[in-house]
């Protein structure tokens, strides 16, 4: 969708994450999925945060299930619908907004989480190399109710 090779999209991704302040971070593809994509849970919140400013890629992570158009072809759009992984969203669990699960062999179960306590104050959670999927959605849970706990906020 954005006219650049991979190439050229990493390239830009690599100086955004920079950008952004992401300085531990370092791409080598654009899916995440190739284990010399870098990162860290500090450049992933920081991430976390700045995507969430984005109606277009927070709405779809509130969503138990989301439905969009993939287009096969210039003239050819299908209509998909995808279903969250994310149990804390799925289960509507009160402290959670929006989160973003992910996977793989190498960085374990992983889940970043924007959450928000009664107050309206927002944190941002995020959990790397889980030896389970149910582990990331327990240890997000423990560290949001923690920090809520804990935690007072300036007026």
């Amino acid at each position: 969708s954005t006219g650049l090779s991979d190439e050229e999209f990493v390239e830009k991704m690599n100086a955004m994450a920079k950008t952004l302040g992401m300085m531990e971070s370092s791409f080598v593809e654009p899916t995440g999925l190739d284990a010399a994509n870098l990162s860290t849970a500090h450049d992933v919140a920081i991430l976390t945060r700045t995507a969430m400013n984005f109606d277009d890629i927070r709405e779809p992570l509130t969503q138990t299930e989301h439905t969009m158009l993939r287009r096969n072809s210039d003239d050819d759009k299908t209509e998909v619908t995808v279903r969250t992984t994310n149990r804390l969203v799925k289960n509507h669990d009160p402290h959670v907004i929006a989160g973003k699960t992910g996977f793989t062999y190498e960085a374990g179960h992983c889940l970043a989480t924007l959450g928000t306590n009664p107050d309206g104050n927002k944190l941002i959670v995020v959990v790397l190399g889980g030896p389970d999927e149910t582990v990331r959605f327990e240890e997000t849970q423990l560290l949001l109710n923690w920090a809520y706990d804990h935690y007072t906020w300036d007026k």
